[in-house]
This record gives C-alpha cells, sequence and structure tokens, in this order.
C-alpha cells in the first residue's frame, strides 16, 4: 500500500471539498472483469461528501462522481458495500478495514441517506433513497433461530463452508431479508464475498458477515 494514497485520492476533490469530507473507506471497486485489481491489492477511494459520492482510483488516475440525488441505496456486508445508482447500475467496493474501519462511514452515510427538512418551509423533502444502510452491520443481525438444524446467525462460519449451497444461501437470504433485500443473497458476489470472509474467518461465528468482526 503506497502511504499517500489518501493525498492523492484527495486530489480528485475541489480545494475547498477537502474539509467536507463526512466519511471515507479505502478498498478496491470490484466490476466485471477488475476482480485481478483486488487479487493484486490496488486500492481506490471513497469520499462521501455533503452533495456528492466521489470514487477515486489514484493509478491510474480515475474519478466518478455521483450526485446524492443519484443514489438510492447503500448496503454493507461481508466486507464490501454496494451503492445502487438510479436506472438500475450499482458499484461494488471492497473494503479494506485496516486502513479504513467501516462503522464511521456507515453511521455518516445513514445520515446522508436521511430525508431532511427545507431551512425555508420545514416541509420534508424526501429524496426517493430506501434506507437500507446496514441495519443489521449496526445494530447486529437478529438471531433468526430455526426449528430444525438449519445455519443460524450464531453457526461457525466453518459450518457455513461445510453447508451445501442451497443452505449456504438460505441462510444469507434471511439475514438480508431483515432489511427487505432478501434477493441480495442470490448474487454471486454476496456469496463469494461471504465464502471468502469465512475461509478467513473460519472460527468466527455467521453474524460476522454483517458486523465484519
Amino acid at each position: 500500500m503506497e502511504p499517500d494514497l489518501w493525498s492523492s485520492a484527495a486530489e480528485a476533490l475541489d480545494e475547498h471539498e477537502h474539509a467536507l469530507v463526512m466519511a471515507r473507506l479505502a478498498g478496491t471497486v470490484v466490476g466485471p472483469g477488475q476482480t485481478e485489481r483486488l487479487a493484486r491489492g490496488e486500492r481506490d477511494v471513497v469520499f462521501l461528501l455533503p452533495d456528492r459520492l466521489v470514487l477515486v482510483r489514484p493509478e491510474p488516475f480515475w474519478t466518478g462522481s455521483y450526485e446524492r440525488g443519484q443514489i438510492v441505496r447503500i448496503m454493507l456486508a461481508a466486507g464490501h458495500v454496494q451503492f445502487d445508482m438510479t436506472g438500475g447500475d450499482s458499484l461494488e467496493f471492497w473494503i479494506d478495514t485496516e486502513l479504513s474501519p467501516a462503522e464511521p462511514f456507515v453511521e455518516q452515510a445513514e445520515i446522508w441517506l436521511a430525508p431532511r427538512k427545507s431551512s425555508t418551509s420545514g416541509a420534508v423533502i424526501g429524496f426517493g433513497l430506501a434506507i437500507v444502510l446496514a441495519l443489521l452491520f449496526v445494530l447486529g443481525p437478529v438471531d433468526l433461530m430455526p426449528s430444525d438444524d438449519r445455519l443460524t446467525v450464531k453457526s461457525s462460519c466453518g459450518d457455513f463452508l461445510r453447508a451445501g449451497l442451497d443452505e449456504q444461501v438460505e441462510l444469507l437470504r434471511r439475514l438480508f431479508g431483515q432489511v427487505g433485500r432478501p434477493d441480495e443473497a442470490n448474487k454471486p458476489m454476496t456469496l463469494d464475498a461471504s465464502r471468502r470472509h469465512c475461509g478467513e474467518h473460519n472460527g468466527a461465528t455467521l453474524d460476522s458477515l454483517v458486523t465484519g468482526k
């Protein structure tokens, strides 16, 4: 990791915006054909500003800016954050928790997505934003205890890895169902991220898939 990651990424911001950064994350933007960047340890940065979200790839330099009205959902689980955009597009960002703990970003993004009052009329201005923001991550997952011996959030990561595909997906569907996104469990990237997390934290319980701990 280059020691000047943050300063290099900050070049994408206007000078007056440096003091306006609400939260930031280091990690890797992962999209089709980009998994090799993750394997090589390349790092990108996300800046949360009052009016926009900025993604920066320091080398080769690239930046993407998204107005707040373009972001309809932020979903965090299993070590990655997903930004859903208007029009159905989305971005996946793997978090390097050694460089940037996720909790501060989660807290600020929840505020960022929330409706706010107009300073003139006091009326609530809705941004059409579904706040699914890591309720599991912030509050901890509810321990859904099936009556049989299926996986639960208190099962171990080792149990998860030994389980069959259907059982793994069913557990993830219950977790994501608590925030209204059961279909998230059907995405290959979510399943891959969960398996990778459990491979690295074999003795952890499955609630770590959403707490990151």
